[in-house]
């Protein structure tokens, strides 16, 4: 899937060209009572956002070829209308429902939305049609109510500017205004041209957010581009579930794509010839121990920092040395007592003297607890039927392991034990089928911790 911005080419079939809807018609939103304009051609999908002018429970709408009626139009329902189009959520076209379904020379009942509110402002998403031996598909739509104006992003700035090292790469984001409380921002990147992705949140300080795609094997090409909705994380990825990848356009607000290609590309290229063995945490009563190995006999000096963070995004330097590579032969270590209480993240940094930039894997340490916490709660992908979290443990212990559906069902059971400090847990899941999961883990002091997972 490339996202170019571009008008669809003349040399499109004219059974292709007449089976696009390329204008919305509304009544009772933001006209008196009837407005239609042409939809903004974004090349995977269509967009328009209005703001409506009325408080109405009897909003109208549909998906005309062309402002010009009568014609081929997209209406909901054959003969009857039937349920409002509910916001924030992606609609499926399924026949009688609110789905946007093909009707010929006008044919249909327009749909009718939720009742919508004067000054609030509405983006209506509607998927690209594709056709096959003169027969398209109908789209998938989505309406997102919004009671502010989203934002726009201005700029995006990688970190290095073209290819990068495989560990992580960071990304920053200007907004044109601070977000809203309930409008969320995600970095979107793919390594196999989209048809996986996964969906990192943007953390803000003012206009101003940066968001770390993780490392990949070298020669791996990695696409991106940032954008905003007012879905949570969690909505979005259950809702992949049931309709696929398209889910992330119909749940756009805004976005910013690279306007000289297809999103934002690198391939991940060894540039900083600086191995990082090891990075390895231990919790002690009073103090963190860090330690860590490298290599760097193929540059003539390096600069080494520890980073500490209490968010696992906003990281600051707490060591800092220059070294050669026969310093970098040896270990190094660090015993940090000024840690905070709970979860500390610990990662490297290291920097040579053209200003190239490798991080580690990070490091997290609990400290002022007799528990654990999992590091990574978010929802979690599967990769190659294993199940892998990281696991912050105050001290050694036992948990049970517990794997259920959504409806509550024990799939498996197992034990693990852990290590004061930090703890990779691998667990097979090749037995499941694809959909959300739940793991929980347990003390036999009965201390639990859950998170959620996604198998492909």
């Amino acid at each position: 899937m490339k996202r170019i911005l571009t008008f669809i080419a003349l040399s499109v079939l004219l059974s292709d060209v007449s089976a696009q809807p390329f204008a919305l018609s509304l009544n009772n939103v933001n006209g008196s009572p009837y407005s239609c304009t042409n939809l903004d051609d974004l090349g995977t999908y269509k967009r328009l956002r209005v703001q409506s002018t009325q408080n109405s429970s009897d909003g109208r709408w549909e998906l005309p070829q062309t402002c010009s009626f009568p014609g081929n139009v997209w209406r909901p329902y054959i003969d009857a209308e039937a349920t409002p189009i509910p916001f924030n959520v992606v609609i499926p076209p399924t026949g009688s429902t609110y789905g946007a379904l093909w009707n010929a020379n006008n044919g249909g009942v327009p749909g009718r939305l939720s009742p919508v509110t004067n000054g609030n402002y509405y983006t209506f998403n509607v998927e690209n049609i594709t056709c096959n031996s003169g027969i398209c598909n109908s789209p998938h739509i989505g309406v997102l109510e919004t009671p502010y104006l989203p934002v726009t992003f201005p700029t995006v700035t990688q970190n290095p500017l073209a290819d990068a090292v495989g560990d992580n790469v960071p990304v920053t984001i200007t907004v044109t205004s601070s977000a809203s409380p309930i409008e969320n921002v995600f970095l979107r990147y793919t390594i196999n041209e989209y048809v996986n992705t996964t969906i990192v949140p943007v953390s803000f300080v003012g206009t101003t957010g940066t968001a770390v795609i993780p490392g990949f094997p070298i020669g791996t090409v990695v696409k991106y581009y940032i954008y905003s909705s007012n879905k949570s994380q969690s909505l979005i990825e259950s809702e992949v579930l049931l309709y696929g990848e398209i889910v992330h356009d119909m749940s756009t607000l805004d976005w910013n794509v690279n306007t000289t290609g297809a999103n934002y590309p690198y391939t991940v290229i060894n540039i900083t010839p600086i191995t990082i063995q090891y990075l390895k945490g231990i919790k002690q009563s009073n103090l963190n121990d860090l330690s860590w190995k490298l290599d760097c006999s193929n540059v003539n000096a390096v600069n080494v920092y520890l980073e500490r963070s209490n968010d696992g995004i906003n990281y600051t330097s707490i060591f800092s040395m220059h070294t050669d590579p026969s310093r970098c032969a040896q270990p190094f270590n660090y015993k940090d007592a000024n840690f905070k209480n709970g979860l500390n993240y610990y990662r490297l940094k290291i920097q040579n003297t053209d200003g190239e930039k490798k991080y580690s894997t990070v490091v997290a340490l609990l400290n002022n607890s007799n528990s654990f916490e999992i590091v990574h709660s978010g929802l979690n992908p599967v990769n190659n039927d294993v199940l892998s979290i990281e696991v912050a443990a105050a001290k050694s212990l036992k948990v049970n392991s517990r794997i259920f559906d959504m409806s509550g069902r024990t799939l498996k059971i197992s034990t693990y034990s852990l290590n004061a400090g930090n703890n990779k847990m691998n667990t097979d899941v090749s037995g499941l089928a694809s959909g959300m999961y739940c793991m929980s883990l347990q003390t036999n002091d009965g201390v639990v911790r859950t998170i959620k997972f996604v198998k492909r």
